[in-house]
């Protein structure tokens, strides 16, 4: 589970938000880390492998953190995807043959795929579980030390966002889809 973010007061710099985003993203990291070295034997996931890659949306905190790293792409790159994000619809648009344009800043549903995520369930006193076909068989034992656990990473990336939204004036829980970003760079 994330460390508890520390409350800023309103009005803060956009940098700073995206510098406690990036905080958490590594936080994350080393979450899924711990998780994929449990499952090294199990996992298929390679450079190439873009099976999970779909056209998202994303909150606007990530949606910034996205925007800033197409920036620093070379712009015919940049522009690759643009034109890959008005035509394809079932990958996503930052796919150059399977791989991820902007990889270290990739969002944080990207960071996930492959490994085992858990969901609790508190009405139900349990934990859904969600698992790539690629990777696990269809009812693998896991123990839910095993499992990364989405729950308290999802709900710390919300509560930043809206401090993002409070602080930039956007929509609170709007989503951005990858592609509009992009549209938006053209």
């Amino acid at each position: 589970m994330p460390e508890q973010l520390t409350e800023q007061p309103p009005g803060q710099p956009v940098e700073e938000l995206l510098r406690r985003y990036r905080e958490l993203v590594a936080g994350l990291d080393a979450e899924t880390e711990r998780v994929a070295l449990l499952h090294q034997e199990r996992l298929r996931c390679r450079p190439g492998c873009a099976s999970c890659c779909g056209p998202l949306s994303l909150l606007a905190v990530e949606a910034e953190a996205v925007a800033r790293a197409l920036a620093g792409l070379v712009p015919g790159v940049r522009q690759q995807a643009v034109l890959r994000a008005a035509r394809v619809e079932n990958l996503c648009p930052l796919l150059d043959q399977g791989l991820c344009l902007i990889y270290p800043s990739r969002p944080f549903i990207c960071r996930t795929h492959g490994l085992p995520v858990g969901y609790v369930l508190p009405e139900e006193e349990a934990v859904e579980v969600s698992a790539c076909p690629e990777n696990f068989d269809d009812g693998y034992p896991f123990g839910i030390d095993e499992l990364l656990l989405l729950d308290g990473w999802n709900g710390a990336l919300a509560e930043l966002n809206d401090e993002f939204c409070r602080a930039t004036g956007r929509p609170a829980r709007g989503r951005v889809a990858i592609a509009d970003i992009l549209r938006e760079m053209a």
